[in-house]
């Protein structure tokens, strides 16, 4: 028998009609996907008729990387379609099926359990299981298992093919974000180093990042977590004849803070047991000059450090901190999201107490944007936060 090319198939023996009557059209004015997941298809239907008439005891069907020149959603429907045309097959003989992909959107409609993650290292190929190595990994934290198989297959699915990620935790972050890589970069001489010509995913995660961090480790991918150092101080409320003396951890200025209240910094920082204040005290100690990480591990938190003097405690009041007199001047007509803007004065210094009374509390959003559009249209070049900084320094080697 001799070898068909796709072309001369599609030529000499189909024929594709869209719409009804005169309105079709030619085979050879398809675009190279089509064709290419056209043919792909009906090679496997010959080797389904294949598989059903021999009945061998070892059935195997090889697909490599069907995504080739194809949109995303021809993806979701082929990876639909394959899955159908299995389950069909196995019904009378036992087939195991191998898709090679690069295709997030593929493995989006995938069952979690059917991942294999093939990975260079030091010159040899490891596989590795997603569904049974993460089972084994996160007993005792069913929850958070249960939330990460819906988010990458629902959501990420990029992880999977990411040489380095970006977390970020807050909608200001993510916003922003883009700006300081694009500011980074331009500092950046050797091409290869900047951020933006890396294959790198940004994904925010609100609070969930902790959930990441046995599936991070899995991976062994560089990631990069920007978040907020959160302090909180302790503050007890004394008994009084009505009720029983009470404690609580409240927000606080980190220059008053005893501990945080940052789920992802206690996770992957390991905040001592809760039982020894000695421990926790210097801990914390550790944690605002940041002395806690090594850089050569390949997680990192990001979060506020002192910057001129000021240790913010969010991202926003760090970053009014440094630009302080551009806000200022824009304050009433340019940027969005805040109120008491007669409490914007050059001589301020209490920069956390400053954010808590010009930022409205559903203003972030709207203060993010304004920022944004003030510097893509060239009247302010924001500073970008130290904390910031030294996270894209690291995640761009």
């Amino acid at each position: 028998m001799s070898d068909l090319e796709s072309k001369q198939l599609f030529t000499n023996h189909s024929k594709i009609v869209y719409g009804e009557g005169s309105n079709n059209l030619p085979e050879h004015l398809n675009g190279l996907g089509y064709v290419n997941i056209l043919y792909l298809l009906l090679q496997i239907e010959v080797k389904k008729k294949y598989f059903l008439d021999e009945k061998k005891d070892i059935n195997l069907l090889f697909i490599e990387e069907p995504e080739a020149h194809t949109h995303p959603q021809m993806q979701y429907v082929f990876s639909q379609k394959i899955q159908e045309i299995i389950k069909e097959i196995n019904k009378e003989v036992n087939l195991q099926t191998f898709i090679s992909t690069h295709s997030s959107h593929i493995v989006s409609q995938c069952n979690f359990s059917d991942l294999r993650y093939f990975k260079l290292k030091e010159g040899n190929i490891i596989i590795k299981n997603f569904y049974t190595d993460l089972e084994i990994r996160y007993k005792g934290e069913e929850e958070y298992f249960k939330f990460l198989k819906q988010y990458l297959t629902l959501y990420s699915s990029e992880l999977f093919f990411a040489e380095k990620i970006i977390f970020i935790e807050g909608t200001t972050e993510k916003m922003l974000l883009p700006y300081f890589i694009s500011q980074y970069d331009k500092l950046v001489v050797a091409p290869q180093n900047k951020i933006s010509s890396q294959n790198i995913s940004i994904i925010e995660v609100g609070a969930n990042s902790k959930v990441f961090k046995h599936f991070l480790e899995f991976l062994e991918i560089k990631t990069l977590i920007i978040t907020d150092i959160d302090t909180t101080k302790l503050v007890i409320t004394p008994a009084t004849t009505e009720k029983k003396e009470s404690s609580s951890n409240v927000a606080c200025p980190v220059i008053e803070g005893d501990n945080t209240s940052n789920y992802s910094i206690k996770e992957f920082l390991n905040i001592p047991d809760k039982t020894k204040a000695s421990d926790i005290a210097e801990w914390f100690k550790k944690l605002k000059s940041n002395s806690l990480q090594d850089d050569s591990y390949y997680i990192k938190i990001a979060y506020q450090i002192e910057e001129l003097g000021y240790h913010g405690r969010s991202f926003e009041d760090s970053f009014i901190s440094l630009n302080l007199k551009e806000i200022i001047k824009y304050k009433d007509d340019g940027i969005r999201g805040i109120q008491h803007k007669a409490d914007l004065i050059d001589s301020v210094t209490d920069f956390y107490n400053l954010t808590q009374n010009v930022l409205k509390s559903d203003g972030k959003s709207d203060f993010a944007s304004s920022l944004l559009f003030l510097a893509l249209t060239g009247k302010v070049e924001w500073k970008t936060p130290i904390y910031i900084k030294e996270g894209l320094q690291w995640i761009a080697k």
